[in-house]
């Protein structure tokens, strides 16, 4: 997605030229397509192909000119092509990130204020996409939690293909020399366009989410306009029959419309399916090449589309932080047809008011309008400072200032705040004010420890680099904790739900003379899927699953400790211990290894710190029966398996009838399921009694 003006050449050109020009109906297409984008991500959620099909107009015009231009031997100055092209893009989308930060500080609880800092910086960097890759966050509906700068993942991928592709062909003219002929010109698109195609295919087979977002894999999109604008000027297609045009137009149009029916692109995009909205937009460009427009170009090239086409660009930084704000205001429910509407009418005004704001120019140094342009209009000479250049630095350096300040805040507030270090058990008693609330009361009216907005931060084992596989890796990684050389020793294994345990885990552990080796892996439970499963083919967890627990057998480790439960799948209420657990257990215990699973913590139906944040702690409860099954999955199970030994917690969490958020006036939760690591060190005295009466090993 880019400006139309920075992609537009003038109207004065001509179809039989030699380069595409000014192309009224490819205005109204971006209309058309922008309304796809919005329409789709208010009402239906999913992605329409919009986004692609604006890719690809700007490879018709951008791409295909850069190219030109080299093949012609008069290669573009790169520093005013730079000055021009981020001196359109930029100003706006950092007029709409000051808007997000400041909303997110006003409306949103400030627990969000991190991650918006750090994807505002992302997005105004042209980082975004690969900001959401490396993090995890696949593409997702409008709803509360998500970024009001997660559409930027498009604009990134398109400021880095408009800056690295001059500098691709620079090279390359360098290298060659007076070889460097528009044949090979030609020839190094097209095989640029052949292995980013094929490399979209394979990683979008085997990691969709994050190939969504990888430059590489959007690149041909991209380089598909660019062929294309030199297929346009071929004779066969200028020479083209009119009912073939018409044809090829009313297809591209209906194609187009109907992607986001057909396929949901968010799952399967950037693979070979988004060939059905590129396609169609390839449809609408070659049938309007000719001199007589067909009904579908003369309907594109109408006044109100190609009007709304110039806008597109700032419709679209616009509409999502528009919509996610709607979303957040109501609650979290999505917008019906008059808020949905009124979301499309407000992101429309302040894309006018955007472009419009930052069009004007001030007097000439005489301070005399000197008219300029066609139609009568008057346009001031340009000064030497203009709106563009003014406004968009000011919101450049607020959101830099803003966004970065707070983020060193925010290191401050971590470094003194939680450094691990002991804390006033008599305020702050965390889990053992439910073990003995008489020695351990819970005084009234202190604030949470720690503030909601550091607890976001207050991960278990930030400190340690290297001790849990990726998201994609399969490899082990291996940490020590507890007592190294000790006499007992135990294996704690799994996703970050193990992890969670860890602070308790390790200070048991050295206490008792237990070493502690840890395996993790990101987002995965130790667990064995069997032939009979319905996934499609094997997973990096599975492969680590596997791996891990034959590293484990072969340590001869005491113990393995694990998460030995789940919340029951579906709508059900409570928690299960879920059948592939049992199954990666099974082969522990066919080599008589000892396993020692702690019930999972409640998973809440809320992001905890963010409902502190909002609403305070005594709002932020859950019945205990909607999260934790009566009687306890795993105790019932460890009853008929001599190896298996259950560790419940739960007591620490819930009374008899609700879960906490806030525990002894410690805040327990990072989001929904994630424990704080300092509400997880004050688990290690009923960890301790637990774990000894469960084993008898103290």
């Amino acid at each position: 997605m880019t400006d139309p003006a920075a992609t537009a050449q003038r109207p004065e050109a001509r179809a039989g030229r030699e380069k595409p020009g000014f192309r009224a109906d490819i205005e109204g297409l971006r209309a058309v397509a922008i309304v796809l984008v919005a329409v789709y991500h208010v009402w239906v959620g999913r992605v329409s192909g919009g986004v692609d099909v604006f890719l690809m107009v700007s490879g018709f015009f951008v791409g295909a000119s850069v190219v030109r231009s080299y093949a012609q031997r008069r290669p573009p100055s790169l520093l005013p092509y730079y000055r021009r092209v981020l001196g359109r893009l930029v100003p706006p989308a950092a007029i709409v990130l000051v808007a997000v930060v400041v909303s997110t500080w006003l409306v949103l609880p400030r627990t969000r204020m991190s991650d918006t800092a750090e994807q505002a910086l992302a997005s105004l960097f042209y980082v975004e996409n690969w900001y959401l890759a490396t993090t995890g966050q696949a593409y997702g509906a409008a709803d509360v939690s998500q970024s009001m700068t997660q559409h930027f993942w498009s604009l990134s991928v398109q400021g880095q293909i408009f800056l690295a592709l001059p500098l691709v062909l620079l090279v390359l003219t360098l290298v060659l020399g007076r070889r460097a002929t528009p044949k090979v010109y030609l020839g190094v698109v097209i095989g640029l366009f052949a292995l980013s195609f094929a490399y979209a295919a394979y990683i979008t087979a085997v990691d969709q989410a994050s190939a969504y977002y990888d430059t590489g894999a959007r690149l041909w999109e991209y380089l598909a306009g660019t062929l294309l604008a030199f297929v346009i000027v071929t004779r066969p297609v200028r020479d083209m029959a009119f009912w073939l045009r018409s044809v090829l137009s009313a297809a591209g149009l209906t194609l187009i419309v109907a992607t986001g029916v057909l396929v949901d692109g968010g799952a399967v995009f950037p693979g070979p399916l988004t060939l059905l909205p590129l396609l169609g937009a390839a449809g609408i460009i070659l049938g309007g090449a000719g001199e007589r427009p067909t009904a579908v170009g003369a309907v594109l090239s109408s006044r109100p589309l190609v009007t709304a086409g110039a806008y597109a660009y700032h419709f679209y930084l616009w509409h999502w932080p528009v919509l996610v704000l709607v979303v957040a205001l109501r609650d979290g429910r999505s917008p019906g047809w008059l808020a949905g509407a009124g979301v499309l009418v407000l992101s429309a005004a302040l894309a006018w008011a955007t472009r419009e704001g930052l069009s004007w120019r001030a007097r000439g140094p005489e301070g005399r309008g000197v008219p300029q342009g066609a139609g009568g209009r008057r346009r001031w000479r340009p000064a030497r400072l203009t709106t563009a250049l003014v406004v968009g630095t000011a919101s450049f350096v607020f959101v830099v200032g803003a966004a970065g300040g707070w983020l060193a805040h925010m290191a401050a507030e971590r470094r003194a705040v939680l450094g691990g270090g002991t804390i006033d058990a008599q305020v702050y008693p965390g889990a053992l004010t439910r073990l003995d609330p008489v020695l351990w009361p819970t005084e009234a009216d202190v604030a949470p420890f720690p503030d909601a907005v550091v607890a976001r931060e207050d991960w278990p084992a930030s400190d340690r680099e290297g001790c849990a596989a990726g998201p994609d890796e399969s490899r082990l990684f291996s940490c020590t904790f507890g007592s190294e050389g000790g006499a007992l020793s135990v294996a704690l294994v799994g996703g970050s739900h193990s992890v969670n345990f860890l602070p308790a885990v390790d200070a048991v552990a050295a206490a008792r003379d237990v070493e502690v080796q840890t395996y993790f892996k990101q987002g995965c439970p130790v667990q064995f899927f069997g032939e009979d499963d319905d996934r499609e083919e094997e997973s990096s967890c599975d492969v680590w699953s596997r791996k891990v627990v034959q590293e484990v057998i072969d340590s001869g480790v005491d113990a393995v400790m694990l998460t030995g439960t789940r919340p029951v799948a579906g709508d059900a209420d409570g928690d299960e211990v879920p059948v592939s657990y049992r199954a990666a257990w099974d082969e522990l215990f066919d080599n008589e290894v000892m396993v020692i699973a702690i019930r999972d913590n409640p998973w809440l139906p809320f992001d905890g710190a963010e409902c502190v944040e909002a609403d305070g702690a005594t709002e932020c409860t859950v019945p205990r029966d909607e999260v934790l099954s009566t009687p306890d999955p795993l105790s019932e199970l460890a009853e008929s398996i001599d190896l298996l030994y259950a560790l419940d917690l739960s007591d620490s969490f819930c009374d008899d009838l609700t879960c906490y958020t806030v525990i002894g006036n410690v805040q327990a939760y990072i989001d929904s399921n994630h424990l704080t690591a300092t509400f997880g060190r004050t688990l290690s005295t009923p960890l301790d009694e637990t774990w000894g009466r469960a084993t008898g090993w103290w």
